[in-house]
């Protein structure tokens, strides 16, 4: 492999990608899973669960999906190939493994709700004169209702666990009516990262922003049809840093989706201030600028305004 000298080591966020089906009878295994690193480490783990042969099914995610030998599944920083239930156990070591970047995120929507604005910020903590590496997106849903067909096959049922969460699912019929979580709805260049968002060369502590776009004008259906896009309020967005030259994951970052604001009124508060202000392609500024300006206040939230 290559060596990199850091200067120093970002901080990690891990990223568990699993691999599921509705058909898959002991995929409840990996819900568990998922729930556990939620649970226990809500900021430093990202989940993604990708369906196929399902309902909710993308094919956004078939290359990734090509390079999986059995369901249920998961890669970790597409660095480690390991069965989902066990993640939570192994994050401890998961997040000693230094990362070469930091990763930001944000999420607009554009002002008829039809388009999300992604801006990613990137910032190394190494010198490179090549730039090996690109900025992948995925749109993730959660609460997802795959329809009547969709019921999740289950075979924990009537088994005895001392587990108590593998007990809850055996408790449960063999074919569960239920609604998913981390919900792989759409993607840009999963396997590698969109062309061109990470530029040589590569300087030391230089933030790099790259702008993406999902349209969602005509929705997003699976490959069986099923509309998945059902509640706007429960969509987020990943960016994943990804090293073409081993594929591995550098580092991910999630965010959901602030809302439109259509002019500055909206903004007055005596205790609201604008700390920062931001073209759409992410470049900052000192004040206003025609058109559209991203703004982010004194009380965390970060919005649009047009001028």
């Amino acid at each position: 492999g290559n060596v990199l000298c850091l200067n120093k080591s970002e901080k990690r966020t891990v990223l568990e990608e699993e691999f599921t089906g509705t058909w898959c009878g002991w995929c409840p295994m990996g819900i568990v899973g998922m729930d556990r690193c939620m649970e226990q480490y809500p900021d430093d783990w990202i989940g993604i669960a990708i369906h196929d042969g399902d309902y909710i099914t993308s094919n956004d995610f078939k290359p990734l999906v090509n390079k999986v030998s059995s369901f249920p599944s998961c890669f970790v920083d597409r660095a480690a190939d390991i069965y989902p239930l066990y993640v939570a156990q192994y994050m401890p070591q998961f997040l000693q493994n230094p990362s070469e970047a930091a990763l930001r995120v944000n999420a607009y929507w554009n002002e008829t709700q039809d388009s999300i604005i992604v801006i990613s910020e990137t910032t190394f903590s190494v010198d490179r004169d090549d730039a090996p590496y690109g900025v992948a997106y995925v749109l993730v849903g959660d609460d997802i209702n795959s329809g009547t067909a969709g019921k999740q096959n289950n075979y924990l049922s009537g088994q005895s666990y001392s587990d108590a969460d593998l007990q809850e699912w055996a408790n449960k019929p063999s074919r569960v009516t239920m609604n998913y979580d981390h919900v792989g709805i759409a993607a840009l260049s999963i396997m590698e990262g969109v062309e061109g968002s990470i530029q040589a060369p590569i300087v030391s502590g230089r933030t790099q922003k790259h702008t993406a776009l999902f349209d969602i004008t005509d929705g997003f259906r699976s490959t069986r049809g099923v509309e998945m896009i059902q509640d706007i309020d429960r969509l987020s967005v990943v960016a994943i840093l990804i090293n073409r030259n081993n594929g591995r994951v550098v580092n991910a970052a999630q965010t959901t989706i602030a809302e439109y604001v259509a002019g500055i009124e909206n903004l007055q508060g005596e205790d609201t201030q604008i700390l920062e202000h931001y073209t759409i392609d992410g470049k900052r500024t000192n004040g206003f600028v025609k058109g559209l300006n991203i703004l982010k206040l004194s009380n965390g939230k970060v919005v649009k305004v047009l001028k």
